[in-house]
């Protein structure tokens, strides 16, 4: 997923929906070879960070904010945020991995409790106070936007979904399967336990597309903004309704794919 800012995504450790525990792993096929998903653990920390601090350069989003970002020790502050995002996705088994951070993903799933240790919550706020006002007008443009178009597509339904929330491979990792087995087994949990899957994405559509989801939802950032010279940047809204057994005869009525 596209935001990568921490933000109010910390979840309670008393979530009934826990996803893989720290002794289990899952085998997904992908691209004829078997690529081994299991939980994160603190020491891929190093590497995830340098996973999604590589994936990310060149995404249109991350540029739109990089922009605006003039702050000083912008690559130590996101890895900061890279970290805080690992330690509490481990902390509610909400954080997968493959060969030790070469891919990263956080997710989050139903039922979930937003939570944030007082450490947490003190980091979060020196990172904040490097902000520039021209940064946060865009992160709070991105916030009210990615809102208003789950608002309009889920409404309260949201809730009994799962969300991919982060997802990053190593430049030279990419095209193993990796990002796909990752995505997959969090399809599966959608699948067996009948949630349906979102997430939001910019440029990586496509990937997204050929596993199952659809664009349902599209926003414009940076259209009526003086302060960027760049082309107006597309974020869009995937999702992926459950399948087999588990899956619910009430779905999402994802029927138009609108612009907010």
């Amino acid at each position: 997923m596209v935001a990568l800012e921490e933000g109010s995504t910390l979840r309670d450790t008393h979530s009934p929906k826990q996803g893989l525990s720290e002794s289990q792993g899952s085998n997904v096929n992908c691209f004829e070879q078997d690529v081994q998903v299991v939980p994160m653990q603190y020491t891929d920390f190093r590497r995830g960070a340098d996973t999604f601090h590589r994936a990310f350069l060149n995404d249109s989003l991350m540029k739109y904010f990089a922009a605006a970002d003039t702050a000083p020790f912008r690559e130590a502050r996101r890895k900061i945020g890279y970290y805080l995002m690992f330690n509490s996705g481990i902390r509610q088994r909400r954080m997968l991995t493959v060969n030790n951070g070469a891919a990263v993903m956080h997710y989050q799933g139903p039922g979930d409790v937003i939570y944030r240790s007082r450490w947490e919550r003190a980091v979060l706020g020196i990172l904040n106070k490097f902000q520039t006002k021209e940064l946060k007008k865009r992160l709070k443009e991105y916030d009210q936007k990615g809102r208003a178009m789950v608002q309009d597509a889920f409404g309260e339904k949201v809730a009994g979904m799962y969300e991919v929330q982060a997802i990053a491979t190593a430049p030279e990792a990419q095209g193993q399967g990796y990002g796909s087995a990752l995505i997959t087994t969090v399809t599966d949990l959608g699948d067996i336990e009948g949630h349906d899957v979102w997430l939001y994405t910019v440029d990586a559509y496509p990937f997204y597309e050929y596993l199952g989801f659809s664009m349902i939802r599209t926003a414009l950032m940076g259209v009526d903004n003086p302060e960027w010279n760049g082309t107006p940047v597309t974020i869009r809204l995937m999702y992926r309704p459950a399948k087999g057994w588990g899956h619910s005869e009430e779905k999402v009525d994802i029927m138009t794919a609108d612009s907010v």
